[in-house]
């Protein structure tokens, strides 16, 4: 009776450690699948490595992944980016030298030329991962970024570099939105070009737009392009489109 009894203790401590193991296993995976893996290489003569911030300006660094000399890189983007992003704007505000005060942006704020379109969700918050559509690569020499672009150019224009100049091409950026937001349609307007000639373009923005709660993948892209009489280039055809997280092939570059 006595070797009954061991033998059914040590088949349930066995039974036990079993389910302690599967526990572990699946936490292993749920850990997984809260984390949005980007994976690529870029060109990389100079050999710059370094680790890579997932954040955005005037908040601090949280690491997401490190480039290697060689080109090759992998961030990983949290699922509870909005959270971790509400700390950061929390800390940043709290400190007696914010400049600003830091907030979650709009749906409406981020795409306000689509405010007459088909648009729902327009009071979603939205969150930024890196700067500026860039990932900020943080090395001992000097900060250096990465992107997904048809050229630098055009992601500088984007950003807003003054020697910058307009292009056809495209740029590609992650979002965290805390709802679903779409908008479908295009927006047509009449403006003037940007060199004091009075003369007047129009300019066709398309949004094909179904952003889900979580990540995204945005992608920007410039059609066509439009010169004045003085040779001023203005830009007249642009879409705004949600791409697959996944499967889309995304070429990226260094600077």
């Amino acid at each position: 009776m006595i070797k009954r009894h061991l033998l059914l203790a040590f088949l349930i401590i066995l039974t036990s450690c079993k389910t302690t193991e599967k526990e572990k296993e699946d936490s292993i995976e749920d850990n997984t699948e809260n984390v949005l893996f980007i994976e690529g290489k870029v060109s990389n003569p100079e050999g710059i490595n370094g680790e890579i911030n997932i954040m955005g300006y005037f908040v601090e660094p949280i690491i997401g992944g490190e480039i290697a000399n060689n080109g090759t890189f992998k961030i990983e983007l949290p699922q509870d980016f909005d959270a971790i992003t509400r700390n950061s704007f929390n800390t940043y505000n709290s400190s007696p030298d914010a400049e600003y005060n830091l907030e979650f942006t709009s749906a409406l704020d981020s795409f306000p030329n689509a405010s007459e379109l088909d648009f729902t969700g327009k009071k979603e918050l939205i969150a930024y991962a890196g700067k500026f559509f860039r990932f900020e690569i943080i090395s001992p020499e000097k900060t250096h970024y990465i992107f997904s672009s048809s050229s630098k150019n055009f992601v500088d224009y984007a950003v807003g570099k003054s020697d910058a100049t307009p292009e056809k091409g495209y740029h590609y950026y992650y979002i965290y939105a805390k709802g679903p937001i779409s908008i479908i349609g295009e927006q047509v307007s009449e403006n003037l070009f940007e060199d004091n000639s009075n003369e007047i373009y129009s300019r066709i923005d398309s949004y094909q737009l179904d952003i889900q709660e979580g990540w995204n993948l945005i992608k920007y892209e410039v059609l066509s392009l439009k010169n004045s009489s003085t040779g001023k280039a203005a830009i007249t055809e642009t879409e705004v489109s949600t791409e697959d997280l996944t499967s889309t092939k995304m070429t990226w570059q260094i600077e």
